[in-house]
Formats: structure tokens, sequence, C-alpha cells
């Protein structure tokens, strides 16, 4: 017993020196990397992932507002998930032509079927602080999804010249999406601040003519954003840690290990829930758990290429909590590389240390439950 009462000191000093958010709410509008994982629903395959992403990790390990926790589906564009959190598996900045459109980007009411959608609860002040994060995916499915819904390879470099008329009507549609999304929010409410994360053009399996498309966006969007309220609105590079992580080579450094570049995660590294070598989490929804080896990796294994891992997914966090503390009055501490080992795969190893495990599995364990609770329910 008296072991159980040091480590839970430990966990509670943890706690209390990790920064937990001020009570501002937020809310977050965009694709996969935005929708929770862990999501229980056999029609959503995007996000029932072993790990945790970025809106999870601030919600649960920093107390960060995203709302009332839901783990029932909620009206399209919805998951199940926190209540300020629109983002959407598969959303896009335009509004069509894909039918989950805008996953909540919809500039009147940030929701579809009469949905009310984000837009009140940032007129009404329960959200200050927006996260946008889209158009990744319209040029995913403008290359890959050209025929229809039917899956094809990306070769269609003649999609994306830069000056060609019809790919410009494309851009514009996609630059619009975002400012449209970021001058209602700054309407709605004169205390409202945006966050913008610019395209990330090294993914998309580095396709050269999407690269150069998307650099082409993001110089766009910088120079519109330019012209907002600086004190309100903030372009941000979510993966700003990459030059700080990879030794010049393929290597990239976390938490003592290293791994390659281009790590991706197999359903081989996966290990069934209640086995010895399973955490008590992040598992996805068929039982199957992740394994040091698996969270190992810099990318999930799903396809196609894949989404973030937990680690990955909480330097993201770190990109996004830097961007809105100097708009807090308390802090938002970053994570470490400490931390994400132990939410990645929370059994405490042995160069952890162990307030650090405790703390972080205390937090994890008791939003399981919540979910759990609610899905009985």
């Amino acid at each position: 017993m008296s072991r159980w009462i040091v480590l839970a000191v430990c966990g509670i000093a943890l706690q209390l020196g990790a920064g937990q958010a001020a009570a501002v709410g937020f809310g977050a509008l965009g694709d996969s990397l935005t929708d929770e994982y862990l999501v229980d629903d056999p029609n959503i395959t995007h996000t029932d992932l072993p790990a945790f992403n970025w809106v999870q990790l601030l919600a649960e390990l920093r107390g960060v507002d995203f709302g009332e926790f839901s783990a029932e589906k909620r009206k399209e564009p919805r998951n199940a998930g926190y209540a300020y959190n629109w983002g959407r598996a598969g959303g896009t900045a335009r509004s069509g032509p894909i039918f989950i459109a805008a996953g909540g980007l919809d500039v009147q009411t940030f929701g579809s079927d009469n949905t009310p959608g984000l837009l009140p609860d940032i007129t009404n002040g329960n959200v200050e602080i927006v996260f946008i994060g889209a158009g990744h995916n319209d040029y995913f499915y403008r290359d890959y999804l050209a025929n229809g819904f039917e899956q094809i390879m990306g070769n269609d470099a003649e999609l994306f010249i830069l000056d060609d008329s019809d790919f410009l009507i494309f851009e514009q549609q996609v630059l619009d999406g975002i400012l449209n999304s970021v001058d209602a929010i700054l309407a709605a409410n004169e205390n409202a601040k945006v966050v913008v994360a610019s395209l990330p053009p090294d993914t998309l399996l580095s396709i050269s003519y999407i690269v150069d498309a998307m650099r082409q966006l993001d110089g766009r969007l910088e120079t519109e954003l330019a012209t907002r309220d600086q004190a309100r609105v903030k372009l941000i590079d979510l993966y700003a840690w990459e030059s700080e992580r990879y030794d010049g080579g393929d290597q990239f450094q976390f938490g003592g290990y290293e791994m390659a570049r281009d790590s991706k995660a197999s359903e081989e590294q996966l290990t069934p829930e209640g086995t010895d070598s399973a955490g008590s989490e992040p598992c996805d929804s068929i039982g199957r758990c992740a394994t040091l080896d698996y969270a190992l990796n810099l990318v999930c294994h799903d396809e196609p290429g894949g989404h973030p891992g937990t680690l990955m997914q909480g330097l993201i966090a770190n990109e996004v909590i830097a961007a809105v503390n100097p708009w807090l009055d308390s802090e938002i501490a970053p994570f470490t590389d400490e931390e994400l080992l132990v939410a990645a795969v929370p059994e405490p190893g042995s160069t952890l240390l162990m307030g650090t495990a405790l703390g972080v599995l205390a937090a994890l364990r008791a939003a399981k439950t919540r979910r759990r609770g609610r899905s009985a329910a």
C-alpha cells in the first residue's frame, strides 16, 4: 500500500506541474489529423487506430477544454468525441463535391444537415480559440479520386499545372474555404482567435507536383492571413519540429530511440488487449493494442499513407501549444518525450520516471473509463 501512496504523490506532483490549460474553450475544424482516434464505430475506419491524436493528448493530459466528450456518433459531419472538435476523417476545406464536405468548415454554421455546428459556441464565448487544419484532403481527392469515388493511383500531374485555369479555380476554392472560416470566426466574437495550420507539402508520398501545388497554396495563405488582425490570427507549421529531430539523414531521434524517417507500423506489431505486453490504452475497437515496437514508428499501419502515431501527434500538439500560449494567462507545458512514450504504450518502462508514467496512466485510464461508460449507457 505504501508503494502506491508514494507513486500517487509522484503522479499528483507531475499533474500539478504539468502546465494545465487555462479556463478557455478550444474548438477545432479539420480532417482526420484532428478527428479523435479510438472511435468505436464500425463505419469509421480512418481514425480507429491504436494511438492518440493531438486533441486527445491536450484534453486528457493537459486539461484543454474541447467540450464534453460523447462516445456516441453524432449527425454528420460529426464523429464521437469532444463537443467542440469538429474535425472529421476525410474532411475538406471546400464545400464540395465530397460527401463529407468541409468536415465542419461550412462558413454559415460549421455544420451540415441543420446541425448547429461550432459557430454558436464561438458567438456565446464557450469557445475562444479555434484551430483550423484543412486542405490536405482536397489535394488528395483531386489526385486519387479523380474518377468519382473510385480509388486510383496518384499519377495525374496534369491536374496540378500551377498556372492552368482549372487548377487555379480549384486552388481558390480551397483558399476560400479556409479564409471564409477564419473571417466567420473573427466576426462571431471579438475575443475569438484562430490558429491555421499550413498544408504539409511533404505528405501524400512526397509526389513532386503535389508538393509544388501545396507550397503555392501555403504562400497564398500566408499572404492573405497577413492582412487579418495579427493579434488574433496565427499561421503555423505543424511539422516545424522535423528539422530538430533528424540527424541530417534518415534517422529520427525521440526519447533516446532512433527510428527511420519513413517508419510505418504494421499490424503484426499489435497485441491483443489483456496480454502481458499490452497496455490499457491505446487499442483499436477490436482490441488490438500498441506495443513499443508499434509505437516507435512515425505513422500507424493504416492505408493509404498512414496517419501519425501518438509520438508524432504529440509533437504536433506541441506546435499548437507554442502558438496558443501567448494568448493564455496560464501557459500549457509542452509534452516531453517521456510522457508521449508512456501515452503511446501505457506501461511504465524502466527508462521512464515512475511519476511521469503514473500521472499519464491515471489520466488515460480515466479517459477510457469515461468512453466505455458512455458507450454502455
